[in-house]
């Protein structure tokens, strides 16, 4: 590939009309599949795109404690045919930030020091394991990602969350709409997640006339409400497809992972991965995207609201506070976030 090729880009700032990316998004699950990774290369050079990689794929390859240099270096090495145009995910909460402080859907998904890494990385994983070692040891960077994903070994709490979400959505939910999950209606699974993330936004973001969170483009497009739909999109489609109880504790911690892939993939339309329920997520949230404020939410979303648990509540309450903090820091110091920092952003 020319090495003449500058990697994609999105300009951050206000009032551009939001259009999908050009970017590939791929799952952890393929990096280890050569074909797939050129397929996405050649993609990314046709559209004038680049291959995004995010940033919760460190945490997911770096969960061994022993063994993690090896994981490391052999599902890496394969990108290095592609390294002009892979960028690194940002973290999904700083995206959320920066729109919070916009009012506006943006398209910077990447970030330029995890990409920055993620090259470095790449180019140590083509030397072989000691020098993935070596060059992430120096700085104790492999604790730094587990501590940060912490919440990805919590097992037996993500399926506690997930299943009172399940629980819930199915306790609310009428007779009929249970019976058109179970018998496959794609069509009515994605109105309800409509249904679920516009209620959800109109309870957050209650005045219409002077919040711009509450505009059609905002509501379909941004990493915040992508996320809200998919809080709603993966315990309906348990419901559809039942098994929750049987399934493991530490395989349920997949589906928050899982968010990264499917949100980003939905978003930008391009997906590779080789599971099946993150590419259903993923075709569900762009779907059900297009059809928010479209679908009147029914009375199952206000017995939704009575059914919550204060300690679901509590949870929900602590990752809001998160956010929140993101948005307070991103006024602070914009520059740390936009690779433009909007004229309007900036420090007099």
């Amino acid at each position: 590939m020319s090495k003449s090729r500058k990697p994609w880009r999105a300009n951050a700032g206000q009032g551009k009309a939001w259009v999908a990316p050009p970017l590939t998004v791929v799952d952890i699950n393929v990096l280890r599949n050569r074909n797939v990774v050129l397929e996405a290369g050649k993609a990314a050079y046709e559209l004038r795109g680049a291959v995004l990689v995010p940033i919760i794929t460190f945490a997911e390859l770096v969960k061994h404690e022993h063994k993690w240099a090896e994981t490391l270096c052999g599902s890496l090495v394969e990108l290095a045919s592609v390294s002009e145009v892979l960028l690194c995910g940002a973290e999904l909460s700083h995206i959320m930030a920066k729109e919070r402080v916009l009012g506006a859907p943006i398209v910077e998904y990447a970030d330029r020091a995890h990409t920055a890494a993620l090259r470095a990385i790449v180019e140590r994983a083509t030397q072989g394991v000691a020098a993935v070692r070596d060059f992430l040891g120096k700085w104790d960077a492999v604790n730094h990602i587990r501590n940060d994903a912490a919440f990805l070994r919590d097992h037996t709490e993500n399926k506690w969350s997930l299943g009172r979400a399940v629980t819930a959505i199915g306790d609310c939910l009428s007779g009929d709409d249970l019976k058109a999950l179970r018998r496959g209606n794609v069509e009515r699974r994605r109105e309800l997640i409509a249904e679920s993330a516009y209620h959800a936004a109109c309870k957050e973001w209650p005045d219409r006339a002077s919040n711009p969170r509450r505009s059609a483009s905002y509501m379909r497009n941004s990493i915040e409400s992508r996320l809200l739909m998919y809080e709603a999109a993966v315990p309906l489609l348990w419901l559809a497809e039942g098994g929750f109880e049987n399934r493991k504790d530490v395989q349920v911690s997949n589906d928050f992972a899982d968010a990264w892939y499917a949100i980003l993939g939905s978003l930008t339309g391009r997906l590779r991965s080789n599971d099946c329920r993150v590419v259903q997520l993923a075709e569900d949230i762009s779907a059900a995207s297009k059809m928010v404020g479209l679908c009147e939410p029914g009375d199952w979303c206000t017995k939704l609201d009575e059914w919550i648990d204060p300690d679901l509540i509590r949870l929900m309450g602590e990752n809001a506070a998160r956010v929140l903090k993101k948005t307070y820091d991103v006024r602070a110091h914009p520059e740390k976030y936009f690779n433009e920092v909007p004229t309007w952003l900036k420090k007099s």
